[in-house]
């Protein structure tokens, strides 16, 4: 569905759009929302930067024209690219703006 202008919706700015207690990927979250990672793909080397199962991260920032999408986890940020982002599991906790 087109938005202002002609685009499509920016993923990650929508209220109320995100995954709050179900499963989603991290590209079907929105931004400032906590999550539960549930699911890591076995060929990454997520756990040496600290994100492994059962770990809380926040979701930063979405970067533009399908940038890594941003991520803090253990008192540091760290970039995913979009595909492999999308592989990884989550489960949506309340947002961080209303906790």
């Amino acid at each position: 569905m087109p938005g202002k202008h002609g685009r499509g919706k920016r993923r990650g700015k929508q209220k109320g759009a995100g995954c709050i207690g179900r499963e989603c990927t991290m590209e079907q979250m929105t931004k400032d929302q906590e999550a539960i990672v549930d699911f890591i793909p076995p060929e990454a080397l997520l756990p040496s930067l600290g994100i492994r199962q059962g770990k809380k991260i926040k979701i930063m920032a979405f970067s533009s024209f399908g940038g890594p999408v941003i991520v803090a986890v253990g008192g540091r940020s760290i970039a995913i690219g979009r595909s492999l982002a999308s592989k990884i599991k989550l489960i949506g906790a309340e947002d961080a703006a209303t906790s």
